[in-house]
């Protein structure tokens, strides 16, 4: 106990002045053929607890206990008691014993003990010492039960002409209210050797970003967004450009058109190094030149929906072909709706990239088809 109280801890729950209350049983010594009953004791006490588990307290108590019915059983015997005790809880900052404290101590001070029966009355005042032990537990940071044992007797007859001393053994339960701070204690000791080991640490540079350090990285300067291996070195990745289609006569996006839009953008995203040429087409319906105006608004309305979902303006070229190149034949429904659509080809390919072209989904061929031409302007 006393090896601990030398060691710096910090703040813990239970720290600082404190007031309490406490009560139990109480034991009685036999004295000149008399014997009691289980009494009872209550009290106060008031100290204050220094974090490195000395506890000095004040201590004011009072006890009774009554005849039993061998000794007449007509009487009592009470004592009030202010003793001085120094107790020792055992505190660690954390496991077990950062909430539960065992303790042990001891006290000096008065006690002034009263007989009353038929056959003897008085009372007398006299030093008295006590010795205990148990433990507390913190309910809270500033709220703290117990429960000890506790031995006390006085120095000499409690009565004059007496044969006895006082003496009493008590079992307690306690509960005290701390008005300590808040544990900083353990911040200010943290903060330090945080800051320590922080400085202590090799710092990690990695100027490209791709997340290995410039020390492994053996392909440095790495544009932002690729994947790369161990090693630092951009490892290949697969993009898939599918296709859309346009209802007849018509350059707006369908709702499937959208859907498979957001999927090109998330690929391009991801590779922001790639230039993409947007090529518009319209079916064989129409003059050359309206097709070649058609074709040209399809191709900006898919440049224009890549743009707002945060593709750069500068990596997309929107161009258009009118109805060159068809990829079905334009004497069926089927094969005009296949023909009015947008295509992308990328202008670059670096050796990392695997491109993969793809048409359009079944559901925007389906949502293109739905409106088909009664008449065409020539």
């Amino acid at each position: 106990a006393c090896a601990l109280t030398t060691l710096p801890l910090a703040a813990l729950a239970g720290s600082g002045p404190y007031l309490g209350a406490e009560g139990g049983a109480n034991f009685e010594k036999s004295t000149a053929g008399a014997s009691f009953n289980t009494g009872w004791v209550g009290g106060l006490t008031g100290g204050y607890a220094f974090e490195n588990g000395l506890r000095p307290e004040l201590e004011l108590d009072f006890r009774r206990n009554e005849l039993d019915a061998a000794s007449g059983g007509n009487g009592h015997v009470k004592a009030e008691s202010a003793m001085a005790n120094m107790w020792y809880d055992v505190k660690t900052n954390r496991g077990l014993f950062s909430v539960v404290h065992p303790y042990i101590g001891a006290g000096l001070g008065y006690a002034r003990p009263t007989v009353s029966s038929p056959a003897v009355n008085g009372h007398d005042s006299a030093f008295a010492y006590q010795a205990g032990a148990g433990f507390g537990y913190d309910l809270t940071r500033n709220l703290t039960a117990s429960i000890d044992y506790r031995f006390l007797r006085t120095d000499h007859n409690y009565l004059a002409g007496g044969e006895a001393r006082y003496q009493v053994q008590s079992v307690m339960a306690g509960l005290r209210y701390s008005f300590g701070a808040a544990p900083a204690a353990a911040v200010a000791v943290a903060a330090p050797a945080a800051a320590v080991a922080a400085a202590r640490e090799p710092r990690v540079i990695d100027q490209d970003g791709d997340g290995v350090p410039d020390s492994l990285d053996k392909c440095p300067n790495t544009p932002h967004g690729f994947h790369v291996d161990a090693s630092g070195c951009i490892v290949q990745q697969t993009v898939i450009l599918r296709g859309v289609n346009f209802e007849f006569n018509s350059d707006s996006l369908t709702a499937p058109s959208r859907e498979t839009l957001d999927e090109v953008a998330a690929a391009l995203n991801g590779q922001p190094e790639l230039n993409i040429e947007i090529n518009g087409y319209t079916d064989s319906v129409g003059s050359a030149k309206y097709n070649q105006k058609l074709s040209k608004k399809r191709a900006e309305a898919v440049r224009s929906y890549l743009i707002g979902k945060g593709i750069k303006g500068d990596k997309l070229v929107a161009r258009g072909f009118g109805k060159e190149h068809p990829v079905a034949s334009n004497k069926t429904a089927e094969g005009r709706t296949e023909n009015r659509r947008v295509e992308f080809v990328v202008l670059n390919k670096p050796a990392h990239v695997k491109v993969i072209s793809k048409g359009a989904t079944k559901q925007s061929k389906a949502a293109a088809g739905k409106s088909a031409p009664s008449r065409h302007k020539k």
